[in-house]
Order: structure tokens, then C-alpha cells, then sequence
């Protein structure tokens, strides 16, 4: 059985293994990866709940 701990290291590098994804795959569609995260925490700042939220992926945002 895994610690506590451990666990929270597991969570740290999934979240690190996201946000390095983010920032890949902007420098690979010549986005800033800042304008990008700022773009899309704006947009789920205020989206409803059951919203399709297709065009928050990098290929259909437009930035």
C-alpha cells in the first residue's frame, strides 16, 4: 500500500506530465503556451456545465 506520500508524488508528476504536454504541443503549433493557459482558464472560467468544450483544444482555438 502506497503512503501518503507517495501518492502525492504520483499526482505531482501527472500534473507536471499535463502542463509539459500543454507547453509541447503549443511550441509545436507556434503558440505562446502562456496566452494559451491564460485563453483557456478564461474560457472555463465561464462555461456551463454540459457545454461542449471542443474548441478549448489547441487545434481549434484559433490563438
Amino acid at each position: 500500500m502506497k503512503s501518503i506520500e507517495d501518492r502525492l508524488a504520483d499526482y505531482a508528476l501527472s500534473d507536471d506530465a499535463f502542463m509539459n504536454s500543454v507547453i509541447e504541443s503549443c511550441r509545436h503549433n507556434e503558440i505562446d503556451p502562456g496566452k494559451y493557459v491564460s485563453y483557456l482558464l478564461g474560457k472555463l472560467k465561464t462555461a456551463r456545465n454540459g457545454e461542449n468544450l471542443t474548441g478549448l483544444l489547441l487545434c481549434y482555438c484559433g490563438l
